[in-house]
């Protein structure tokens, strides 16, 4: 899988729109929306089902474009996935690994904790944490 793309901060923008482009978003939204959905059964999506989504949403992108997207979710160890074999063979079916409030903890927390080792000032965590 890799190293997950480093995130970037858009500033100005608003909701995921702040880390993700458009279609990232869109993607991460429907893997929340079928983890509700499904409640706790392994139903996600696979990059098929992705692709026609966004394409119903007016988005024109690759198949690489999503895959990459959504292997890109996994390294960050906000999605995960499984294999299943279909038609054509094996592929993956994509799963949201966090809650919308989860991912915007786990969001904060990371933001927090790059900052506070780019400032070599460990101590700061702490004191960020207790205010």
């Amino acid at each position: 899988m890799g190293e997950p793309r480093p995130l970037k901060v858009a500033l100005g923008k608003e909701g995921l729109l702040v880390l993700f482009k458009p279609y990232g978003a869109e993607m991460l939204r429907e893997l929340w929306r079928r983890k509700r959905v499904e409640q706790g059964r392994k139903k996600g999506a696979s990059s098929k089902e992705m692709q026609d989504l966004l394409e119903d949403r007016d988005y024109e992108i690759s198949r690489a474009s999503v895959i990459q997207e959504l292997n890109n979710f996994v390294a960050l160890g906000i999605a995960s996935y499984e294999k299943e074999t279909g038609k054509g063979g094996h592929h993956r079916v994509y799963m949201a690994k966090l809650t919308e409030e989860e991912f915007w903890v786990w969001l904060a927390r990371r933001t927090c904790e790059t900052l506070i080792n780019a400032s070599n000032m460990p101590d700061l965590f702490k004191r960020v944490l207790s205010s």
